[in-house]
């Protein structure tokens, strides 16, 4: 929150009015607030881009320091590539590390005040040599892998073997230093006689007698709006997370990083200091202080991967999106009509593709484009565009001054040959950059086309279960979309872990739903739409369900099983939407780079661990920061804000810093005890302590005054088929507990749907009736585990599967009588959603107990319910619910998981499809050619005529200078209206469409030049690119021409 010095005089003066002591002066305040900034600030420095725009940054290398100088952070933090047994949860099990090259790993280990680095040899306990090739951790202890030396007789020399060996890195005793000092070293050589590099490693020299490690950190760039109000201003952010620290860490709000933000300098132009450090950084790590072990070290930074929504990541990899005939970041599917429309070309866009898309061929295509621009011929670059989805933004820039210099050109000098355009486009392109093209396609290990992974908001949710839920509310009747709210409304909510649902308001606004809505619709649509839907599109609201749920899965117990059942998932999700419409997936990106997400999974781990919803939610705070700047020096302004956020943040929390007399010194205990003991500041601050769960089997109490006191009899323990443990005390008083904690961590209340293990030691459904608790408890507000028990209304598991929802089926052991087990409180194992079978059961909607509120008050109006059939009680486990989803597999069946293809032959089901589209879309193009010659012919008849050569490249490079002194143009984007199917009218879907936005006219923050919109042709392309006033005059002269 940012504080006016008035503002802070005024703070000050209150502090003396209440008789604090010591309180200083303003003057004295802001002293010591100048000193905090340079010793435990984050520096902000300016950068020009290669285009003239202006911006400023806050350094990652300090905002990484910043992590090893905190001990809470410091200690968690994992240098090494995990390897334990035990299921994949964070980054550090992925194949990441995997696949890159061991020399981009960690190279170095402490122990016994020595440094072992990778690569030298080295001497064990055992006086055996060994060479470690790679530090790996299991169950938190270090190993090396590497190779045994002996030493051939024979040969006189040190033999290297050729297998490697997994040995504990507390087993080293002597590293290469020792081993230099003592005695003179023989020649090493591999099993075919090679003489193999015995000398000190150059990481040894490059650390300096520190520590060596790598940490990843991603980069994140989104456009977001730094108003509150629905004036759009557009600003590109950077974000940055330490990814080498837990899941736990990285899903709080605390972990997301500030990197720049500029209203001009795209995303591209903003990278390139960032990526600059990181380069650097290998060379010359940073150095810093580790809280933990308290010893220096230095860090080399790696970007592992570039989370974004689709537009962005289009970008970020050189892709022309969903305007390319191959709309596929990731590989090359897809083509022209008579490719894409074939039986292969039709099936392949439902794999990853045969061709992957790689840096060496995306950066050949974009010099290609860059060479064909010197001929000034505009053409054949947006047909190569178009044809290969290649299209870099930097180099479109460069391209339109390219064009219009080869044009000057050859006016000047008619005669002048193909080479000698190239040569002097090229030589004058080498005197205005050095990175003509996206600087992503320069890092070493980074390839922006794999390492832009498949993102769960915008793709799924934004994605997928929004084309779902269109496709759905656009084919109801009025009455229908009643009846489905309604039905919604009814659902129960507990153990999907999702806000209260609000079915009215969703209907309401349901063109206009977020992330939220989204999530809560993919998991409960299944269950209300009977009698509203064709088959067809309940066969996909059980293929979207069921992949839902295996896309949130956190903890991956067999990857292997896991990327099976996903890939399998996927391909019905994909098939069903090809039972609807097949050409779908040809005009929807998010539908061809779905598959792409079982490669991801597998590189990068779960795939809620690389979602974009805490960069997200991070956009609040730089919002707060922006509004609150008068838009001279936005990007200044707010990153000085941001370097002061993370520079409170380390103070209060505990962090560490360098003070004058160069000590590492904290925050005082009375400053650490106030932020540990508020979870006011610790919300504000979006930092959560690291607090030790619940007990399993704890009970809580309600309040005192509704607390309800029982005797057994009265319980539904004492019922006759009621079966009880021998340790049940049946002659005692109780009191009915609010809710208990189950095995999982959940938090289980009266009626919530559970499994437990029964008094036989297996495993039972049931839902819970009571929460019995001894009164000697009374006194208490929480019962230990061990002293309380649940009574549960026993369900049988169905052996077969619901018919449309696919979801097992629970079942009363009898039709007539209720059965419960008591059981400890210790043996709830884990909180489920149970929905109630209203198909089966013909549940009618009649009109509820409930009334409607209206300004908290009862207005007497009845609300419409569903009234359950309780003479049928046939309930349907939710495996579509994404809480609980892999432990819920762990206790059922496999038969009843097991996902099932729609069709067992994929490839001959779209070749039938395949064969239906030729027909259909050949017919399409035919009627849009009849309609565009009818077009023309009236506009002829009219006395219209068509101005040649008004694409976008002509009419950018007729109206730009080519003067070497003009600074790059400014962008302004121009919005466009959201088409029925959520995309706009250019084809982006509806979540990069806020991304794409300019700021508006008369804007302070669009800075001056920008007034002249209102004289912007509006047959120009959203990306059109204008410099100045000059330009908006050109093009509104040209406008009257037409109309003229």
């Amino acid at each position: 929150m940012r504080v006016s010095r008035s503002q802070r005089r005024l703070l000050l003066w209150l502090l003396q009015e209440c008789g604090v002591k010591d309180v200083p002066s303003l003057k004295a305040y802001e002293e010591l607030e100048r000193q905090l900034r340079v010793q435990v600030g984050v520096p902000t420095t300016m950068h020009k881009s290669d285009f003239g725009n202006i911006f400023y940054s806050n350094s990652i290398s300090s905002i990484i320091c910043k992590d090893f100088s905190h001990p809470d952070l410091a200690k968690n933090i994992v240098i090494y590539p995990d390897e334990s047994d035990r299921p994949i949860s964070d980054f550090s099990q992925a194949d990441y590390f995997k696949d890159l090259p061991r020399s981009e790993l960690s190279p170095s280990y402490y122990r016994h005040e020595k440094h072992y680095f990778v690569n030298e040899l080295s001497r064990l306990q055992t006086q055996e040599y060994f060479i470690p090739r790679v530090w790996i951790t299991r169950f938190g202890e270090v190993y090396a892998r590497g190779q045994y030396v002996s030493f051939d007789v024979e040969a006189g020399m040190l033999r290297v073997q050729s297998d490697e060996t997994l040995v504990k890195a507390i087993e080293l005793k002597d590293n290469f230093c020792d081993l230099a000092t003592t005695q003179r070293l023989p020649v090493m050589i591999d099993d075919h006689g090679e003489i193999i590099d015995a000398s000190c490693s150059p990481d040894r020299e490059i650390a300096g007698g520190d520590d060596l490690v790598v940490i990843c950190v991603p980069l994140f760039c989104d456009d977001v709006s730094g108003a509150r109000s629905k004036q759009y201003q557009k600003h590109i952010n950077i974000y940055t997370a330490n990814w080498s620290l837990p899941s736990r860490f990285l899903q709080q709000e605390s972990s997301v990083r500030f990197i720049s933000t500029s209203p001009t300098a795209t995303g591209c132009e903003q990278f390139v200091p960032v990526l600059d450090a990181v380069k650097a950084s290998q060379m010359n790590p940073m150095r810093c202080y580790n809280a933990a072990t308290h010893r220096f070290c230095r860090v080399r930074l790696r970007v592992p991967c570039l989370p974004a929504d689709n537009p962005q990541q289009s970008e970020e990899s050189s892709h022309a999106g969903v305007n390319a005939n191959c709309k596929c970041r990731r590989c090359k599917k897809g083509g022209p009509p008579e490719v894409r429309e074939s039986d292969d070309g039709y099936h392949e866009l439902y794999t990853c593709g045969s061709a992957h898309r790689t840096v060496s061929d995306t950066r050949s295509e974009v010099q290609e484009q860059l060479r064909l621009a010197c001929l000034g011929v505009e053409k054949p670059i947006s047909n190569m565009q178009t044809r290969t989805g290649v299209k870099d933004k930097i180099a479109c820039h460069w391209i339109e001054k390219l064009l219009a210099r080869a044009r000057q050109l050859k006016i000047a000098q008619p005669g002048i040959s193909e080479a000698d355009l190239v040569r002097d486009g090229l030589t004058w392109l080498g005197t205005q950059t050095s990175q003509p093209m996206n600087p992503l396609l320069n890092v070493p290990n980074l390839d922006p086309h794999r390492d832009t992974p498949v993102e769960l908001l915008h793709t799924w949710l934004l994605g997928v279960v929004k084309y779902v839920w269109h496709m759905l509310h656009t084919s109801w009747t009025d009455a229908q979309r009643n009846t489905f709210v309604i039905r919604l409304q009814d659902t129960d909510i507990s153990g999907l872990n999702i806000p209260p649902i609000r079915a009215a308001y969703m209907m309401q606004y349901r063109h206009g739903l977020i992330g939220k809505h989204f999530k809560s619709l993919a998991q409960t649509m299944a269950f209300k739409t009977y009698g509203l839907t064709t088959p067809a599109q309940a066969q996909l609201l059980r293929a979207m369900g069921e992949l839902s749920a295996m896309l949130w899965v956190t903890q991956i117990l067999d990857m292997d099983a896991h990327i099976q059942d996903v890939t399998l998932l996927i391909g019905n999700v994909l098939d069903a939407f090809a039972n609807i419409d097949p050409a779908r997936i040809i005009v929807k990106e998010k539908l061809q780079v779905l598959p792409h997400i079982v490669e991801d999974i597998r590189r990068f781990g779960p795939a809620p661990r690389y979602s974009t919803e805490t960069y997200e939610c991070f956009n609040a705070i730089f919002r707060l920061s922006s509004v609150h700047s008068n838009h001279q020096a936005p990007s200044r302004d707010i990153a000085a804000k941001m370097a002061d956020i993370d520079c409170v943040r380390h103070i209060v929390t505990g962090g560490l810093w360098e003070d004058t007399d160069g000590c590492w010194t904290r925050a005082g205990p009375d400053v650490l005890s106030t932020f540990r003991d508020s979870p006011l500041l610790q919300h504000h601050f979006g930092w959560t302590l690291e607090t030790p769960p619940p007990s399993a089997g704890s009970v809580q109490l309600p309040p005192r005054t509704r607390r309800v006191h029982l005797q057994t009899r009265q319980t539904c323990a004492s019922s006759s088929e009621a079966v009880r443990p021998a340790s049940f005390p049946f002659d005692s008083s109780w009191i009915l507990g609010a809710s208990v904690i189950s095995r999982s961590g959940d938090v289980c209340t009266q009626h919530s749907w559970v499994i437990v293990t029964d008094n036989e030691g297996l495993m039972m459904t049931g839902q819970i009736a009571e929460i019995l608790v001894p009164a000697m408890a009374s006194a208490l507000d929480a019962a230990h585990e061990g002293t309380s028990f649940v009574v549960v209304e026993r369900f049988l598991l169905g052996s077969v599967r619901h018919p449309t929802t696919g979801c097992p089926v629970l079942r009363p052991p009898r039709p007539d009588t209720k059965v419960f087990e008591v059981i400890c409180s210790t043996a709830v194992s884990l909180l489920l959603n149970v929905q109630h079978d209203c198909e089966a059961a013909k549940c009618a909607i009649a009109a509820s107990s409930r009334t409607v509120r209206q300004e908290r008050q009862d207005t007497g109006i009845r609300e419409a319910g569903v009234a359950h059939n309780s003479d049928i009680r046939f309930y349907l486990i939710n495996t579509h619910a994404l809480h609980n989803a892999a432990l819920l597999r762990q206790y059922l069946p496999r038969s009843l998981l097991v996902p099932l293809p729609l069709y067992d032959d994929r490839l001959k089901r779209h070749h039938e499809l395949a064969t239906g589209l030729r027909v259909t879309e050949a017919r399409k193009r035919a009627e849009t050619q009849k309609k565009r010659a009818e077009t023309r012919q009236k506009k002829v008849q009219q006395g219209g005529t068509a101005v040649p050569g008004s694409s976008r490249l002509a009419r950018s490079a007729r109206a730009m200078d080519v003067s070497d002194s003009v600074p790059g143009p400014q962008e302004i984007q121009h919005p466009a209206s959201l088409g029925s199917d959520g995309c706009d009218q250019n084809g982006f879907d509806g979540d990069g469409l806020s991304g794409r936005l300019q700021p508006v006219a008369g804007d302070r923050s669009a800075g001056e030049g920008t007034s002249g919109l209102s004289g912007i042709d509006s047959t120009c392309a959203p990306t059109t690119r204008c410099r100045d006033d000059d330009r908006g005059t050109e093009v509104a002269r040209q406008k009257r021409r037409r109309l003229d």
